[in-house]
């Protein structure tokens, strides 16, 4: 089956006969859960091993970079 016409491509909400376009779902879209959580997990131990970095070469304890002491 050709997928143009005249030259011209046309998408298939255009091929409907003049009937108006159905209106998008309006669901949350499907997104990978183990895929997000191991993100957030390696941002959150990144975060963590730079704070400990910090720490280290400042000579501080980390819990001081966080909330520092009185």
């Amino acid at each position: 089956m050709k997928a143009s016409v005249a030259g011209t491509r046309r998408s298939a909400s255009a091929m409907t006969h003049g009937k108006a376009p159905e209106e998008p779902a309006t669901t949350i879209p499907h997104y990978d859960k183990e895929a997000a959580s191991i993100a957030f997990f390696s941002h959150v131990t990144g975060y963590v091993t730079v704070l400990g970095r910090i720490a280290k070469a400042s000579n501080v304890d980390p819990c001081d970079l966080i909330r520092p002491s009185p």
